[in-house]
């Protein structure tokens, strides 16, 4: 399921810069864009579908083994991250971070597209959400890599590659990307720069 998310998250990512014919007339900019939003739609869709059920259900989640409805945390909990089922501060801070993360997030896309794709105000808060996604991403790397892996079996790959480093690797990665949309949107957006 690992390879699956991966596949999708970069693929998703990607398709912007694809040679597709709906998409021939655009410039780099404009295909930018289309990367930055496709980005803060999926981790605001992932906090609300994934993340913040967990964090107001973690307890439940972790006696319910056997029940259909707590498949999606079980997968992840069995398939390599033995975190999510004995919770320390650490992980619930990171989720709760994300959680808040992605709530300011969709109230900037909210103001992003009520304003047309013109509001600078939206373009900070979402370069302001972008910082926010490196602390957590860093805090888990780190704090795995510091303790020699506790988490994560490093023998197999589909847990080592797949879902350590590939899995969480776009909440790291994206940030910056999303960093260099804002410096090019924002003299745009305040007339400096004419496209």
């Amino acid at each position: 399921s690992f390879w699956a998310f991966d596949f999708a998250v970069y693929g998703l990512l990607l398709t912007p810069w694809m040679r597709l014919p709906s998409l021939a007339k655009h410039s780099n900019y404009q295909r930018l864009q289309f990367m930055i939003e496709i980005w803060v739609w999926l981790y605001v869709l992932i906090a609300l579908t994934y993340e913040i059920p967990w964090v107001f259900g973690y307890e439940d989640i972790a006696y319910a083994e056997d029940q259909i409805w707590a498949y999606p945390w079980w997968s992840y909990i069995v398939g390599g991250d033995i975190r999510y089922l004995y919770v320390d501060l650490h992980v619930l801070f990171a989720e709760a971070w994300a959680c808040t993360n992605a709530a300011i997030a969709a109230v900037a896309l909210w103001i992003w597209y009520k304003s047309k794709r013109s509001s600078t105000t939206a373009v900070y808060m979402l370069m302001f959400c972008a910082g926010m996604n490196i602390a957590p991403t860093v805090q888990y790397y780190s704090l795995e890599i510091f303790h020699g892996f506790p988490s994560v079996d490093v023998n197999n790959p589909n847990n080592f590659v797949a879902k350590f480093i590939l899995s969480n690797s776009p909440w790291l990665i994206m940030p910056f990307i999303v960093f260099t949309w804002g410096t090019k949107a924002l003299p745009r957006l305040y007339g400096v720069i004419k496209d």
